[in-house]
């Protein structure tokens, strides 16, 4: 997430920085602008700055691939290893591919096609981009719900909070448990009761080699 707001600011900045530069020229290359026109300036120096946003968006689009694919062995070579989070890894890279392999060079090439025309003009293909633009988004927003998903359950898991949420009695009382000792048919103590079902005592043998008969 933090990356995506990163990369929107910087976009963001490289257009503004058409308009900030040509409102204050330096001052070596103030007369060029002059002679060469502000309108023509401007389209050159935005075409500059919107190739320069389509390279950063294709190596984030790579970028991620990657990161996806650190992730996905992480949740297959660690113990964190569960169905849920092999298969919602999965996903983001798979969107991750269908953005950089499809919906990215198809909004590059159709952007190219009106970078220096005037707004009105080539409407079918600005139509087009922003369709594809929408796409893009929604992918992005999709993938950031699962990694926000993968990085709760990741947590989750690793502080244990189950186990404190729903505790389990000791490994110790568990297997007195499943034995049967300290049940109701065994004394408060533990000891196995030489009781018989019907209520007569075993006889015994005492030290002193007598016996003692119930």
């Amino acid at each position: 997430m933090l990356a995506i707001l990163i990369f929107g600011f910087i976009s963001m900045q490289n257009m503004s920085n058409v308009d900030r530069i040509l409102s204050s020229p330096p001052g070596p290359v103030a007369k060029d602008i002059e002679d060469l026109g502000t309108d023509i300036t401007r389209l050159l120096m935005r075409y500059q700055a919107t190739e320069l946003n389509r390279f950063l968006a294709e190596t984030w689009g790579v970028g991620q691939i990657g990161l996806g694919a650190a992730v996905l062995s992480a949740v297959l070579f660690t113990s964190h290893r569960s169905k849920f989070l092999v298969c919602a890894t999965c996903v983001m890279i798979l969107i991750a591919l269908f953005q950089v392999a499809y919906l990215r060079p198809s909004m590059n090439a159709m952007g190219r096609v009106f970078d220096f025309l005037p707004a009105g003009a080539a409407g079918r293909e600005r139509d087009s981009y922003q369709s594809y633009a929408t796409m893009h988004t929604v992918a992005e927003v999709i993938k950031l719900l699962i990694g926000l998903l993968l990085s709760g359950r990741l947590i989750f898991d690793r502080y244990g909070w189950k186990q404190k949420l729903l505790p389990t009695a000791p490994k110790h009382l568990q297997r007195r448990r499943k034995s049967g000792v300290g049940g109701p048919a065994s004394g408060t103590d533990g000891i196995v009761d030489r009781t018989t079902a019907k209520g007569e005592v075993k006889p015994i043998n005492d030290p002193d080699h007598s016996h003692i008969d119930g």
